[in-house]
């Protein structure tokens, strides 16, 4: 496998909070699509995956989260189309509870355009641009 061919680790989470689901609109620099994400990204240097989860959802929507221990992490490999490239991904997707109701402000990555509260019963028309991102979301859910 040559390095452009690698993996990448990542984290995400699922957060619900009064039948709603957050995220972020993120507008991809090559050919402008908009897609909702949901907080997450790569894991640094000596951090771990839940570590990493928690920093990535404060700098990407600015809520203070806990992961929800009582369900166990869902990993998923998909390529995901972005910025030109084709990226091969090993994602864990997290369920993980609100803190609290305030958010601190965003200042993130230039593709960032919005945090997002979408309704529950929603999730399908958001995320349905990759099945194995839906099928994390709905089996955390």
């Amino acid at each position: 496998m040559t390095s452009k061919d690698s993996i990448r680790t990542r984290v995400s989470c699922v957060i619900l909070h009064q039948n709603q689901i957050l995220g972020f609109w993120a507008e991809d620099p090559h050919d402008h699509r908009y897609f909702l994400f949901l907080p997450g990204g790569g894991v640094e240097a000596g951090e771990t995956l839940e570590q990493a989860a928690i920093r990535e959802t404060r700098e990407e929507t600015g809520y203070r989260i806990r992961l929800d221990k009582q369900r166990d992490p869902v990993c998923k490999r998909y390529d995901f189309y972005w910025n030109g490239k084709t990226h091969h991904c090993c994602t864990y997707f997290y369920r993980a509870i609100l803190l609290e109701d305030r958010a601190d402000p965003v200042n993130d990555a230039a593709y960032h355009r919005g945090v997002a509260w979408v309704s529950q019963d929603r999730v399908e028309h958001y995320f349905s641009y990759d099945a194995s991102i839906l099928e994390a979301i709905n089996h955390l859910l």
